[in-house]
């Protein structure tokens, strides 16, 4: 009965290790999922700025040839 209980208590330590492992390979993909995430939201707020800015520089284009007419 005491070999079992030894049995028992190698093998929930050898899960303990592999869950360790496990844990740590999936902290460092929830960091890079965090800084993939805000990396997204700059470039598309990039693509809206640069967007917003084409938009004026037309709105400004056509201004500008109105008043030299």
């Amino acid at each position: 009965m005491a070999s079992v209980d030894v049995d028992n208590g190698r093998r929930m330590e050898a899960e303990r290790k592999e869950n360790c492992s496990a844990k740590a390979t999936k902290q460092g993909e929830g960091l890079r999922q965090y800084y993939m995430q805000h990396i997204h939201d700059f470039q598309l707020q990039v693509r809206h700025k640069t967007h917003n800015l084409n938009r004026l520089e037309a709105q400004r284009n056509v201004l500008n040839s109105k008043g030299s007419s």
